[in-house]
């Protein structure tokens, strides 16, 4: 879903921002299923980071800049460059999607 949001043209800035957010909950989804965790605190974002710094610390981190974009995606209307972000963006999820699903 998130390439197909991200592949608009001409690009989008809603459908650039709705692509960042569907990549890093593809990755929040497989860290979250493949540790089996139910997140109970009232940062369950930060806590899943964690979960996976303990298990791999790199890992962990790129997770956690894909939470930053997501969240910049949401919450930062004043962001407007994404066609520059998303390739980051996309760079990463392919790069840690395979290893999450190893966790």
């Amino acid at each position: 879903m998130a390439l197909e949001l991200a592949r608009a043209s001409p690009p989008q800035e809603a459908k650039l921002r709705s692509a960042v957010s569907r990549a890093y909950y593809a990755a929040f989804l497989t860290a979250q299923r493949r540790l089996g965790l139910i997140l109970t605190s009232a940062y369950p974002h930060a806590e899943l980071v964690n979960a996976v710094r303990k298990r791999r610390h790199a890992l962990g981190d790129q997770l956690d800049f894909l939470r930053r974009q997501r969240a910049k995606a949401d919450y930062e209307l004043e962001v407007k460059n994404w066609e520059h972000i998303w390739p980051d963006v996309e760079r990463y999820t392919n790069h840690i999607l395979p290893k999450l699903r190893l966790l």
